[in-house]
């Protein structure tokens, strides 16, 4: 029997990769450097494509109620002139998952 998977990082991604693998029946063991995990940093923005893949362990719902759903994005540069405009509503509608904005410590607290 192969031994458990070590996730080296316990950041967002770390802790997420954890949860979907124990939720495929893997044993796991994620190795973070710092002493406790705190809030650190700021807001994200978690796309469409995310958030289905938040679906398939179950944390989507969660994800989408405690953040905001975004209907537009840009990409601007440092002096603020608008490079591209998206419709977030739209790929949102068409994908079947919107785009959530949410502070890094409340994501950090959905993930078990």
């Amino acid at each position: 029997m192969p031994g458990p998977i070590l996730i080296a990082g316990g950041g967002i991604g770390g802790l997420t990769a954890g949860v979907a693998l124990r939720q495929a029946g893997f044993e796991v063991r994620v190795f973070e450097r710092a002493s406790e995990i705190r809030e650190v940093g700021a807001g994200l923005t978690i796309q469409s494509n995310a958030i289905l893949a938040l679906r398939h362990i179950g944390l989507d719902r969660a994800v989408v109620e405690s953040g905001r759903v975004l209907s537009a994005g840009s990409v601007r540069r440092p002096d603020g002139k608008v490079l591209s405009r998206g419709d977030l509503e739209e790929i949102g509608r068409s994908v079947g998952a919107p785009a959530v904005a949410i502070h890094r410590g409340t994501l950090q607290r959905l993930i078990p």
